[in-house]
Formats: C-alpha cells, structure tokens, sequence
C-alpha cells in the first residue's frame, strides 16, 4: 500500500461572501490522502508516479511500505508569525511549568535529605509564583520569584555534597548523583534565565508610553528638531546583553538536561523531561532569531544614524497596482527612537520641480506623456514602485529616504472606527469613518481651500488624527487594525537597506508577485484607472477561472472577467447629505464624475505564466489585446481598455494557451495561484478543471462542494489537481 498526500498550500480561512447569492462557504483542509494499492487498478498509477518529478517520495518506515508524495513547492509561512512569541513563551510559562515538578522525583523512590527536598520544592513553588506573575504581566515580581527560586537550587546544590559522602546515602550510584546534579542545575540555570528575562521585560514595557510623552509636541505642533537628550535606541541597546545571558542560560539547562541518566528518572518523569528539552531548543531557536532581527529594527528606530521615511497616501478609489493614486506623501524623521522631524506635502510640488522628460510606461502612457512622482506605483510588485517612488522624490529636488511605506487611504476609515471622529480644523462638522473618504476627496477636487494649496484640508486631517492617537488610552484595538491593514496589503512596506529589507520580507511586509515553481499555472489582474475619477470604489470584479486539458495534456485557460459599476443615485443623495453638514451645497456634475458618479475606464493587465499565447477575446476586440512580456517580474500579461457606465456591468473573456503541457501517463498534478491586486476591493474569483474525455481528476484541493471554487480572492489562492488519461 501507498499513500499520496497532497499538501495544501495555504489554509483558506472560512469566509461569507455577500458579493453573490451563488457563493458558499469552503472548508479547507490541509491534508489529504489518496491510498493506492500495487494489487488495485491503480497499480500503473503507483508505479511511474514514483518516477515523476512532481513528487518527492519518503519511505515512512522501514517495516513499511507506504511512501509518501510530498509536492515540491514550499509552504509560506503566515505573516506577523513572530512578534510576540518570545514574551508569550517565556511569560506564560510554557517551559516552566515542565519545571520539573522536581517532587515527582521524590515521590518516586528518590528519598533526598529533608534539606535539599526543601529547597527543591521551595525553588518550584517561586517558578510557580514566577510564572501567575508573568501571566498578569507582573514583571518585577516575577524576576524576584525566579530570584528567590535561584537562591534555593543554590541550597539544594550545596547539600548534594552530603550525598558524595555519607555512607547511609541511598544515592550509591555516582551516576545518579550526577543526574540530581544536572537537574539541579538545570532549574537554577532557568531561574536565571527567567530573572533576566523578566527584568528586561519590566525596564522596557513602558518604552510605548515613553515613545508617546518623548515624542507628542513634534507630533502634535509638527515642529522640527527635538530638545531632548533621552535615547530610547540606548535604553533597548542597555538591555541587549540580557538577550545573550538568557540564550546562554537556556543552553546550559538544555545541555544538562540532556546529561541525565536514563536509569536516574520513571520512564513519566523522562517523557516530561524530554518535552522540555524539546520545549528549551524551540524557544533557543525563536530568541536567536529575535536576536538576529534586532540589528534591523534598531536601524528603523534610527540607532546609530537617522532613519528618514518617505510616506505614500494613495487614494485607492482610483486604482493603481500597489493600491491607488499617489496624490500626497510625507516625509519623517526618526533619530535615536523619537521623531525629529515631519513634513506633509502635496505630491505635484515635487512633480512640478522635475523638467526632464521621462517616458511614461506604456500601461499609463495615456494618463501622462511624461512620468513622474504622483504615477511611480507602476508595478504590482511593491518593491519595484516603492523603489521608482524613492528615486522620482530625490530626482525631483527632494531628499533621499531609507524607507518607504504606502497606507490606501480606505484604510484611514478603518483607524476612525477605532480612534473615534475627528474635529478637523476649517471644517463645520466631525469627519468619522462614514464620510472621511467623500468629504476630503470633495474638498480637494473642489478647491474649496484654495486653487494654490487644495490639500490643506487633508493636513489639517492629519494632523486632527496625530493628536487622537496621544489622547488615545487603549492602544490594543489600534495595533490590530495596523495589523489588519497589513495583513490585507493596504499598508505596505520596502527599505532601500538590504537587512531591513531581509526583515520585511521575512514578515512578508512587502506586497510582491509570486514567483512562478516550474509549470505552474499563475493570475492577477491589475486594474489602472484612467478615467480620472475615484469610480473604482464603487467597481465589483468578479472573476471566473476555467482550465481545460487536452489529450495530449496541453492546457487552454478562458478567463472572464466581469466589472460593475455600482454607484447610483441613491449614492449622490447620501453624498448631498454629507456636504449639507458640513455647510456646503454646491455639487456640479463635474464634480459628480470627479468623486466617482462617472464612468469606470481602466487599463487592465492580466498576468500570466511567461510564454502563454492569447488564442481568442470575447467583448473586446482580439486586435486590441496587446500582449507584452514583464522582464522584471518574468511573466506575460495581456493589455486592454475597459469602459463600466455607472449602474451597468461589463465583461470580456480572454483565451489563451500555457506555454507547458501535462504528462498525463500516468497522471500529473496541474497547479495554479491567484493572487489579488494589492490594496484593492474585493474580487470573487471561481475556478474550474474540466478535463478531456477519458481523463480523470484523481484528487484536487483544496476540497470543493461543487463544480467550481467560489471565493473571495483574499491574498493568494493556491490550488492543485491530480489528473490522469
């Protein structure tokens, strides 16, 4: 018997989907089995599937036969995986309370001297107490627990002595002697280690509330330059020896642990010892990671020299490939862990500085003829824009940057649900979460504070927000919408410093396009508005996925992609609502197209796997699809124009063939991955295999309720097939 288990690639999470009355819930599971027996008909199967490069096969055991098919492609780790697991392990005690429940050694026919039997449960019960405190995130009393615990393996240490020389010990062996010793040790070794760590946790918990008080007039007043002599940098960097103390210390408790003799402890007592050797290499493994990344963090927080960060405001109501129009920025400065300077700009400042003519990019060669700042996010690759954006800023007299991040302003109505509304300077009425989006957007495509300076209004927003966040007393449900935010790519990040980059990467910061395993199947539309309006907010996409195998094995996708415009005239009432309290009443139908009420027309580009040929188009015309190849992100995509009226809903369906074919003798797994457009609004994608006649789908996933996958395209779809002639 054989077994091939095909590995998902991303567990999907459960999701409601209100887009279409069609869509269902999925459960997806990780694994799945597909048994073949050498005597079954699928003996041929199991025979030349050993040989396909698809699978790697595991012998499971050497009294087995069963193998197991493992897919190549590796699994990606989650995002934000790490940030809190060194204070959750240490703090909640997930190694301490293996410790050692030392009296189960005594209950187990180990009968030590009162004294030593003493100390050793004296120094469990301060681990014990050590570890509630650090549960209730009572660090200073936890480091005196681990103290105290410290002090009385000291005690039980000493009193070994008497069992190296009395002749009425019942320890006759050395050996067992030997692993009392190390266990010993051992406890006081993470005694030690959970007082540096404790003490390290107590001295910087406030460093938030520190960052708050050292940095709220630069905040608050937007001045420049800071009268402070206080480095937060030095207070982390002080702490930094502690970090290498508690590695050491949890290596020597693991080294001694393993140094106990077999014979020494009740096959229980070993099991629980072993767990938390176990338990000591996991959380070793976790804080050298953490030491590693600490270099890089210090550097954003401006250690040694300042950290300059260039900050995009995109709108994302009017799409571009990393989110939205880049039509602000700012630009801050951090030094030694404080602000030391921010500036807000309109982005035609810096635009309007830069005379050399530089060639637009021919997907948005018919917004601009010459391109600049405001249009750098050219490329679904966050890495490559936020790098073009870097560069246009120094080009165009402004100042080089270490880091750049870019927030889509619909993430802006997410943070007022949690900070509250907002009195805005120059304005009549409170901006909440409701009418923040309209209500500016109105106010700098009008003018109404003026033709020279239109986006005083979103400063003067800017700067109502920075003083919520200092009066704020809960940060908690704040750092969980960043998180949020991140996690649904409207917040992104890129540094031009490779260690820093290394870092983002490795907690999956920066938005990027997947990079394609050998034969293997790839989508992503990117959508660039060029209509001049912020109509893309009203835009639903939907996108439907069909794959067909041919007898040979070449495969033929049909996209069709359907865009509704949905704005209506019930969304211009709500609009005239807003303005009335605001005290303003003039809406001209200009203005009306501007904030979205016009027409939806955008470049969309469709990537594909490099080297796929556009066979046919349905609903555009097969002259007008333009197919190019993008060298920087090794893949093919195809060009077109798409006009959506309000109120209407527009398709157009795209055929096209691989570039590679399936070896259906005896089976192959046919792979694909989809992945959204950073920032953007929710798409539902549905994917369908239909293969030839006399083929078989011997085993896909994830699984599905019926003939297709229906889902909202969150992040990236991975799915797979097995499928044999």
């Amino acid at each position: 018997m054989a077994r091939i288990i095909f590995t998902d690639l991303k567990k999907s999470k459960d999701k409601k989907l209100n887009l279409k009355s069609e869509v269902k819930k999925e459960r997806v599971k990780r694994n799945h089995l597909l048994d073949i027996s050498e005597n079954s008909g699928n003996k041929s199967i199991y025979n030349q599937a050993k040989s396909k490069k698809i699978v790697d096969i595991h012998a499971q055991s050497k009294k087995s036969n069963s193998y197991y098919f493992v897919p190549e492609e590796n699994l990606k780790k989650p995002i934000l995986k790490k940030y809190t697991e060194p204070l959750k392990l240490m703090a909640s005690g997930l190694i301490l309370v293996f410790l050692f429940n030392l009296i189960n050694v005594f209950e187990n026919g180990f009968a030590l001297t009162n004294t030593i039997t003493a100390s050793a449960e004296s120094a469990v019960s301060q681990i014990q107490n050590a570890t509630e405190s650090g549960k209730q995130a009572d660090f200073s009393n936890a480091e005196n627990s681990f103290s105290l615990a410290e002090t009385d393996f000291d005690t039980a240490l000493e009193n070994i002595s008497y069992l190296r020389t009395s002749q009425e010990s019942i320890f006759v062996k050395e050996q067992n002697i030997e692993s009392l010793n190390n266990l010993l040790e051992a406890g006081k070794a993470i005694s030690r280690a959970g007082k540096h760590f404790s003490r390290s946790i107590n001295n910087l918990k406030n460093l938030p509330e520190l960052f708050i008080s050292e940095n709220q007039n630069i905040l608050k007043d937007n001045q420049n330059g800071s009268e402070t002599n206080l480095s937060i940098t030095d207070l982390i960097n002080k702490e930094l020896p502690y970090l290498d103390l508690i590695i050491e210390e949890l290596q020597d408790a693991k080294n001694n642990l393993s140094q106990i003799s077999s014979h020494f402890i009740t096959e229980d007592l070993k099991e629980k010892i072993n767990s938390l050797r176990i338990s000591l290499e996991k959380i070793l493994v976790l804080l050298k990671d953490q030491k590693s990344n600490l270099p890089s963090i210090l550097k954003l927080l401006g250690d040694r020299y300042p950290h300059r960060y260039l900050i995009l405001l995109q709108n994302d109501s009017e799409a571009r490939p990393t989110g939205g129009f880049i039509g602000s920025l700012m630009i801050i400065d951090v030094n030694e862990g404080y602000i030391s300077g921010t500036q807000f700009h309109d982005v035609y400042r810096f635009d309007g500085q830069l005379k050399e003519p530089i060639e637009a990019p021919e997907e948005i060669s018919e917004i601009t003829d010459e391109w600049r700042l405001r249009d750098s996010n050219f490329s679904p690759d966050f890495a490559l824009s936020a790098e073009k954006a870097a560069w246009f800023l120094q080009k165009s007299r402004g100042p080089s940057v270490d880091t750049v991040i870019a927030i889509n302003l619909s993430f802006v109505n997410q943070l007022l649900k949690v900070v509250g509304e907002l009195d805005v300077e120059g304005l009549k009425a409170p901006v909440n979460s409701e009418n923040f989006q309209f209500i500016i957007s109105y106010l700098v495509e009008s003018k109404e504070f003026g033709e020279n300076s239109p986006k005083v209004i979103l400063e003067n927003a800017i700067t109502s927000f920075k003083a919520r966040l200092l009066t704020m007393d809960n940060y908690q449900p704040l750092l969980q919408n960043l998180i949020e935010g991140i996690k649904d790519q409207k917040i992104m990040f890129y540094s031009r410093h490779q260690d820093v980059q290394e870092l983002f990467d490795k907690f999956h910061l920066t938005p990027r396009q997947l990079e394609l395993e050998p034969d293997q199947d790839y989508l992503q539309v990117i959508a660039t508005s060029i209509g001049g309006n912020k109509s893309d907010q009203y835009i639903l996409q939907e996108l439907d996925h069909q794959t067909f195998i041919k007898s040979d094995g070449t495969i033929f996708n049909e996209l069709k992609i359907t865009r509704e415009h949905t704005w209506t005239e019930s969304e211009l009432l709500k609009w005239k609502s807003y303005l009335e309290e605001f005290g303003y009443r003039e809406l001209p139908e200009y203005l009306i197209y501007i904030l979205g009420g016009g027409e939806n027309i955008s470049n969309i580009r469709v990537y594909v796997p490099f080297g796929a040929e556009l066979e046919n188009a349905v609903g555009v015309s097969l002259e007008d699809v333009k197919t190019r190849h993008d060298s920087q992100l090794n893949k093919t995509y195809f060009l077109y124009k798409m006009k959506t009226l309000p109120g209407e809903t527009n398709s157009i369906t795209l055929r096209y063939k691989l570039p590679f074919k399936l070896d259906l003798l005896p089976a192959d797994q046919y792979r694909f991955a989809a992945q959204k457009q950073s920032g953007s609004i929710e798409t539902i994608i549905s994917k369908q295999i239909n293969p030839g006649i006399n083929q078989k789908i011997l085993k896909e996933f994830p699984e599905k309720s019926g003939d297709k996958y229906i889902q909202v395209l969150d992040g990236t779809f991975h799915q797979a097939t097995v499928i044999s002639n």
